[in-house]
């Protein structure tokens, strides 16, 4: 499984519940038309992400596909939406849009729960291993966190790991991390 995730920002003079009510739009309409390889979608208001320009709002959202062809799928689909209505959600996000960046992350353990994580940490680590041993000694699963890590994939994306979770998760340990709480749309 795989995930594409967008960070935005909308242009100053934008109202963020304005924003906010296309992004729940568009992903409504991706649910809508949705093909076989899309598995869900979410949008989160979060803080700004060292990666970005230091904005007043920021947004993520994911993209959750089955694989690497989903990615064709949801041009496909998004398209299509935007084909069929000039005014649709994702060509007026597209027009709101200040800046925009994105990265493409494989699901390395836990299940994806958008909605049930709203606590993301963003970070590097030598290997994939030594992410592996520190999951297991935080022992989630024994404590009832829903979690999903995340591995950048192609080398697109700004951090190379993403640990979603649904609960803060204290001392963060050998890696160097930046913690967002992000709340969903």
């Amino acid at each position: 499984m795989i995930a594409f995730v967008f960070w935005s920002s909308p242009s100053a003079e934008v109202v963020s519940d304005a924003f906010e009510s296309l992004l729940r739009r568009f992903h409504k309409d991706l649910f809508v038309a949705r093909s076989e390889t899309f598995r869900a979608s979410a949008s989160f208001r979060t803080e700004s992400v060292p990666w970005m320009p230091s904005v007043r709002m920021m947004y993520e959202d994911w993209y959750v596909l089955r694989d690497f062809s989903g990615v064709d799928h949801l041009i496909d689909v998004v398209r299509k939406i935007d084909s069929d209505d000039a005014s649709s959600p994702h060509v007026r996000l597209m027009q709101l849009t200040a800046s925009g960046l994105g990265g493409v992350y494989a699901l390395r353990s836990g299940q994806p729960q958008l909605q049930r994580t709203p606590h993301a940490w963003w970070f590097d680590a030598p290997s994939a291993g030594e992410v592996d041993e520190h999951i297991r000694t935080l022992d989630l699963g024994r404590r009832g966190v829903t979690f999903s890590l995340w591995v950048r994939s192609l080398g697109l994306g700004p951090a190379k790991f993403c640990l979603q979770a649904s609960e803060a998760l204290g001392d963060w340990g050998p890696f160097d991390a930046v913690h967002r709480v992000r709340t969903p749309l």
